[in-house]
């Protein structure tokens, strides 16, 4: 096994992480005092990226995208396992406490407020915002979002707005 994307919570003695057995790849997750586990069940090598796990400050939600390409989020996705259509990068939400895996909607860049109940995300020069199972578009950039991080007191979000020219 390979494990990548190494993610902890802020205020909580757990982190996460991506494993890839054979080409499987899931995301599991660890704390004092409890074995591993994993939190998603792929049983397939189909070629689909996991990445951008976060990890709720207080460790009881987790976010992660499948799919896409994680290095150029916004560009068409590659197809590794030869799919009849590529998966486009999809955020899904995981409650560590009990529950199934949710998708949230496609995007990149997950990043929980600081009390963990929105999330913010990118999709192809846009800022969404998931809170309570709905989401709505919170602005329409001209570049590729990246760095996206909310301040410490959850009311204002800071990111990078990439453009070929400038930044």
């Amino acid at each position: 096994p390979v494990a990548s994307g190494l993610s902890g919570a802020r205020n909580a003695e757990r982190f996460a992480w991506i494993e890839n057995q054979a080409g499987v790849r899931n995301i599991w997750v660890a704390e004092p005092g409890r074995p591993a586990r994993p939190v998603t069940a792929f049983v397939e090598d189909d070629g689909v990226q996991l990445s951008d796990i976060e990890l709720s400050d207080d460790g009881m939600r987790l976010a992660f995208v499948r799919g896409g390409d994680a290095e150029y989020p916004d560009e068409p996705p590659p197809n590794a396992g030869s799919a009849a259509e590529p998966l486009r990068p999809q955020i899904y939400l995981v409650p560590l406490n009990a529950g199934p895996v949710t998708p949230v909607d496609e995007g990149h860049s997950p990043r929980f407020s600081p009390s963990g109940d929105r999330l913010a995300y990118a999709k192809e020069g846009e800022i969404w915002l998931w809170e309570g199972g709905r989401v709505r578009r919170l602005a329409t950039l001209r570049g590729e979002i990246s760095e996206l991080r909310w301040s410490r007191d959850g009311s204002r979000l800071l990111f990078v707005d990439h453009r070929d020219s400038h930044s």
